[in-house]
């Protein structure tokens, strides 16, 4: 960057602290403070996701981190790109707030109020009970989604001044094809991953071939690595 730069990020961790795993958002929050760099915001919000609409007014960049009620196990971490689309259903039904994640990201895409580049970090939970602490699964989880968030701060090099996608953006679209794989894979007890199909659709950014490289280089040393596509 240079040196008249600043980054415009926030990083906003929801969930009500005393509802056992759905604090785990509010947890993630209060370890990154003091260990991201200038221009990054780290906030914590209770109740419904709706008021981070006025929470990322002015930053072009946010990392959501949430709970989910449990979908295939307690701790999984799920990485989520919501700026071109989305919450996925399974994900937006499983939501623990009233007013949830999904709706509140596609009225903001409604109202033209939806930040440049949007990701969701998203904690399957175990138990939400008043009072209750964080499951062992979930506890375990908080330091995998701040080092994740942590890796994902560190690509965003420059603040974000056209309406695209920040640099980033397809290493993490490609991770994340590789890492669903390789949850599928050990859903079904896959020792190896010999071929794949993947549909870019037309807001995907990326080639055929480019996906191939990136694809051959993610891939690599995981379950998925020499997979045909």
């Amino acid at each position: 960057m240079s040196s008249g730069d600043q980054l415009s990020v926030l990083v906003a961790g929801i969930g009500n602290r005393d509802r056992g795993d759905d604090a785990v958002g509010p947890a993630v929050a209060r370890r990154l403070r003091g260990r991201v760099r200038s221009g990054i915001s780290v906030l914590e919000l209770g109740g419904d996701a709706l008021g981070l609409i006025e929470h990322w007014r002015g930053f072009s960049s946010v990392i959501i981190v949430d709970a989910v009620a449990p979908i295939t196990k307690p701790g999984q971490v799920h990485r989520l790109d919501l700026t071109n689309n989305p919450l996925p259903v399974t994900f937006a039904l499983r939501s623990t707030h009233a007013f949830g994640l999904a709706e509140t990201v596609e009225l903001a895409r409604g109202l033209g109020r939806l930040p440049l580049f949007v990701v969701a970090h998203l904690v399957e939970g175990e138990q939400f009970e008043t009072g209750a602490p964080l499951s062992p699964a979930v506890a375990g989880a908080v330091e995998e989604a701040v080092e994740r968030i942590m890796i994902e701060l560190s690509e965003i090099r420059e603040p974000l001044k056209r309406k695209e996608p920040p640099v980033m953006h397809e290493v993490a679209l490609v991770r994340d094809v590789v890492r669903c794989i390789e949850d599928l894979s050990r859903a079904t007890s896959a020792r190896r991953v010999t071929g794949a199909k993947v549909w870019l659709g037309a807001l995907s950014h990326l080639s055929a071939g480019h996906f191939r490289e990136h694809f051959t280089i993610e891939a690599r040393d995981t379950l998925a690595g020499g997979a045909v596509l």
